[in-house]
């Protein structure tokens, strides 16, 4: 507004002489006036200079305000920055050192998932083969457990025919008893006829004492028969035939204790049915039989004869028996040593099978040692033969088990192949048709050419690649190498022929495993500069060594 005021002024001031009439008199006050504003323009000049110098300063120390500010900023900026790229420097350390970390766990966790993986498979077969052995021993056990129940029953058996012992000896004591009392009817009957009633009364205590004597006395105590007196035959053959029964009532007895002796290795066959027991009819002699006391022997006799039979039976149906469980015994006896010679003989063979095996893998750690010093191309061609009887051992697996372990095994040394050549996903696609075409047979039989190689990727697609195709495949190819220069190879691979049966074998696990081979996720970690040429070498080496 000041400036604007100022111009107004100034245009009248410069207007105003027109407006006037020259004279001299004018000229003087026109000279004061001049003096007048330019005083006055010198004063305005100099309030405006003085204004714009106000401003100014004001606007200079606004600046230096800003200035300072930004200095502040900028010194926050530079230390942000600086925090930045240490921050960056720590995170890339960290990261590298997370990425070699997470290399050996995954180099762990493979290492012992492969030890786990070949414990299982070592575990399947012994469970198959305790699976197998236990499949033997049942019918075994089914006959032990029969064994055990015929021995139980034959206890029970044994125990009731020491009851029946225990009361036959009891009936014994009772036909004793009775003998005697039929002695003393007898004698008192021989009496009433004997006119000698003197003799036969001192004839009688002798006889009382002596068969009191001979009633605890065995059979080798006995008197002779061959007394002279004619009243006493009845008497003696009487007691001769009890004597007899008693001998041989001792007899069985001793032999149903042996028997029972023997309880403990008895095995399985059944006692027939026993018959029943014929209980002893003894008759006491009536008033009509009292003249022919000769016939009152008769019931005694008869009832005796057949208890000896019966006793007589269940001895030869026990010697039968024992008879049969000797037999068994031997049996199982011979069975038991066929057992163990067959156990001995497994135990030679899995010594013998662990000492080739030792030989296996000292032989095998030998050729990878020179592999592993002498590194050229002949080196890895020589480990052919190695690889080979590796997969001669995979071809003879008979179980499924096995079998998918040992494609598993191919294709994992497959895979490590492919890793280590390369992790582009379209040389991966290329190998893998190719793959697929050459194993089914189907599409043209085009070469497949593989560039610039290393010595150990070429010699690993020599020596790995070819024996899996032809012993697992049945794929024969034919390998063409050409040098570029001493480190880059070509190759040259054609298919000349395939087994159809081999390969129609392998139909229904072959996509599932031959897309496994382009599954670069886990191969692009070692893509990366600082470790790409390190891991390469490395896998390589571990694929030509396995």
């Amino acid at each position: 507004m000041s400036e604007e005021v100022v111009e107004d002024e100034e245009s009248q001031l410069e207007d105003a002489p027109s407006a006037f009439p020259n004279s001299e008199d004018e000229e003087e006050d026109e000279g004061e006036d001049d003096e007048e504003t330019e005083l006055e323009h010198a004063a305005r000049a100099g309030i405006r200079l003085l204004e714009e110098n106000a401003q100014l300063q004001e606007e200079l120390l606004q600046v230096q305000e800003q200035f300072s500010q930004a200095e502040t900023e900028k010194e926050e900026l530079l230390r942000l920055v600086a925090d930045k790229d240490v921050r960056e420097t720590q995170l890339s350390e960290h990261l590298r050192k997370s990425i070699r970390e997470n290399q050996s766990l995954l180099s762990e966790l493979k290492a012992k998932f492969d030890e786990a993986d070949r414990r299982n498979s070592v575990l399947g077969r012994e469970l198959a083969s305790a699976h197998k052995q236990i499949g033997e021993l049942k019918p075994l056990h089914f006959q032990l457990r029969e064994s055990e129940l015929e021995l139980q029953m034959l206890r029970a058996k044994v125990e009731d025919q020491t009851r029946e012992l225990v009361a036959s000896v009891e009936e014994r004591e009772e036909e004793r008893e009775l003998i005697q009392s039929l002695r003393y009817t007898i004698e008192i009957y021989q009496a009433l006829d004997d006119p000698c009633a003197a003799k036969l009364d001192e004839m009688r205590s002798v006889s009382t004492r002596e068969d009191d004597d001979t009633s605890g006395a065995s059979p080798s105590q006995l008197l002779p028969p061959d007394i002279a007196h004619p009243a006493f035959d009845d008497r003696f053959s009487l007691r001769d035939e009890n004597d007899r029964l008693l001998a041989e009532l001792d007899h069985l007895g001793q032999q149903v204790l042996n028997l029972k002796l023997l309880e403990g290795i008895s095995r399985t066959v059944r006692s027939p049915k026993k018959p029943p027991q014929p209980g002893a009819s003894f008759v006491f002699p009536s008033a009509q039989d009292q003249d022919n006391p000769p016939s009152t022997v008769g019931p005694v006799g008869y009832g005796t004869s057949s208890r000896m039979r019966f006793l007589e039976q269940q001895v030869s149906v026990l010697q039968d028996l024992l008879q049969r469980f000797r037999v068994q015994w031997k049996y199982e006896c011979a069975t038991r040593r066929t057992v163990e010679n067959d156990k001995a003989d497994l135990l030679q063979r899995m010594e013998k099978m662990q000492v080739h095996l030792k030989h296996q893998c000292t032989a095998c750690e030998k050729e990878r040692e020179d592999l592993m010093a002498e590194g050229d191309d002949t080196s890895w061609e020589n480990s052919a033969a190695v690889y080979e009887t590796l997969l001669d051992h995979s071809a003879n697996c008979q179980t499924r088990e096995e079998q998918a372990e040992a494609e598993h095994i191919c294709f994992s040394i497959l895979r490590r192949l492919v890793d280590s050549w390369t992790t582009d996903k379209a040389k991966r696609m290329r190998l893998h048709d190719w793959l697929t075409n050459a194993i089914r047979g189907t599409g043209n039989r085009r070469p497949l050419y593989l560039y610039e190689l290393s010595g150990e990727i070429a010699s690993g697609f020599q020596v790995l690649l070819v024996p899996i195709l032809r012993e697992k495949f049945g794929v024969q190819v034919h390998v063409e190498k050409r040098l570029r220069n001493v480190i880059v190879t070509d190759l040259k691979m054609q298919v000349t022929g395939t087994d159809a049966a081999k390969a129609k074998a392998c139909l229904q696990r072959i996509s599932r495993s031959l897309m496994w081979l382009i599954d670069v996720e886990s191969a692009l970690i070692e893509d990366q500069e600082w470790v790409g040429d390190f891991a390469r070498r490395k896998a390589a080496k571990m694929c030509a060594n396995i």
